[in-house]
C-alpha cells in the first residue's frame, strides 16, 4: 500500500514545526497503524494567505531557497490549510472581508486542481499578557501595544472559525480546544514557545498533532479504519 501523502500549507505557526512535523507523523502512525505517511511542510513564516494561493501551483521562495509548488508533491492525498490568522491580522478589522475572500479562493484553487482531501486548521490562541514578549522585533514595545496585537490575532482566529462553519469545511480547531483546556485550569503558557511567546511550544505542537490526527479520522480522510 502506498503512503498517504500529507502537505501542510501555512505561515510561521506551522513552519516552525520543521520539515518533517515529527509529532504529527507519530500521532498519525499511532492512530492508523496499518498506514504509512509522508509529510511535507510547505509553510513559510511571515507570509499571508495570498502567498499561499500563489504557491499552490508555482515555485516559491522559502527560508532556505526556492521550492517546488505544493501540488507537485506527488499529488498529496491530504492538504492541511492553516488559517494564516497571525499573518493576516495586521490588516485589523478592516481586512476581515478580504481575509474571507482569499481563504475561499485558496480552498477553491486546491479543490479544483487536486483530488486531495482538504482540512482547515485553526492554530493555538495568543497569550495576551505575554504576546511576542521575547521577540527582538518587539523589543521595548509596551504591554498595552502587545496586548492590542494579541487582540487582533484573536479577532482573525475567531473569524477563521466562522469562515469554516459558514463554508462547511472540515476543521481541526486547536484554538477552541486549547481555550477550553485553559478555561478548565490549564496554563496557556504551556502551549506557546516561551522564547518568542507567539509560536507553539513542543507541547503545543504535540497537542496540535493530536487534534489534527483526530480530525483526519473524524472526517474519514484515510481509508483504513482507525485503531483506537
Amino acid at each position: 500500500m502506498k503512503p498517504v501523502r500529507v502537505a501542510l500549507l501555512g505561515d510561521g505557526m506551522t513552519e516552525k514545526w520543521g520539515a518533517l512535523c515529527l509529532e504529527l507523523d507519530t500521532e498519525l502512525r499511532h492512530l492508523f497503524k496499518r498506514t504509512e505517511f509522508e509529510i511535507e511542510n510547505h509553510s513559510v513564516a511571515n507570509t499571508r494567505a495570498g502567498y499561499a494561493l500563489y504557491r499552490v501551483a508555482r515555485d516559491y521562495k522559502g527560508n532556505d531557497g526556492v521550492y517546488r509548488p505544493c501540488l507537485s508533491y506527488n499529488n498529496p492525498d491530504i492538504v492541511v490549510i492553516e488559517s494564516f490568522a497571525y499573518s493576516n491580522c495586521t490588516d485589523d478589522a478592516e481586512g476581515l472581508t478580504e481575509y474571507r475572500d482569499i481563504l475561499r479562493r485558496l480552498w477553491e484553487e486546491l479543490s479544483s486542481t487536486t483530488a486531495a482531501k482538504l482540512l482547515f486548521f485553526i492554530t493555538v490562541p495568543p497569550d495576551r499578557d505575554r504576546f511576542v514578549e521575547n521577540m527582538s522585533a518587539y523589543a521595548n514595545t509596551s504591554k498595552a501595544t502587545r496586548r492590542r496585537l494579541a487582540d487582533r490575532a484573536k479577532l482573525y482566529l475567531e473569524e477563521a472559525q466562522r469562515i469554516a462553519q459558514d463554508e462547511g469545511w472540515p476543521v481541526a480547531n486547536a484554538y477552541a480546544e486549547v481555550l477550553k483546556k485553559v478555561e478548565g485550569g490549564d496554563r496557556l503558557a504551556r502551549y506557546i514557545n516561551q522564547s518568542d511567546n507567539m509560536h507553539p511550544s513542543v507541547y503545543g505542537f504535540e497537542t496540535v498533532a493530536r487534534i489534527l490526527a483526530r480530525a483526519v479520522d473524524t472526517h474519514r480522510m484515510v481509508e483504513e479504519g482507525a485503531i483506537h
